[in-house]
């Protein structure tokens, strides 16, 4: 793929959290941004005992894939959906 530098600047940059580690990859379309993100998690899952979170941001409100997120993984209890929209 090529894309060692980047896949060690990624890693660079999140392994020096102790919690959480938030990054966000961006650049034209067609240039291999989610293809660098999955290789990258697939790559480290062992680093991220916690687990690692991907949300698909054009596809759906992000708020509301964190939220699920944390239904589906954390037992966390949330309201209605049309509630969570407003």
């Amino acid at each position: 793929m090529g894309r060692e530098k980047e896949l060690a600047q990624l890693h660079e940059l999140l392994k020096n959290h102790q919690r959480v580690a938030i990054a966000s990859i961006s650049g034209m379309g067609g240039v291999g941004k989610t293809e660098l993100s999955r290789r990258y998690a697939h790559a480290n899952k062992s680093a991220y005992p916690g687990g690692i979170c991907w949300l698909e941001v054009p596809t759906e409100n992000v708020g509301i894939q964190i939220l699920r997120f944390a239904e589906n993984n954390l037992g966390l209890i949330l309201p209605e959906e049309e509630d969570l929209l407003a």
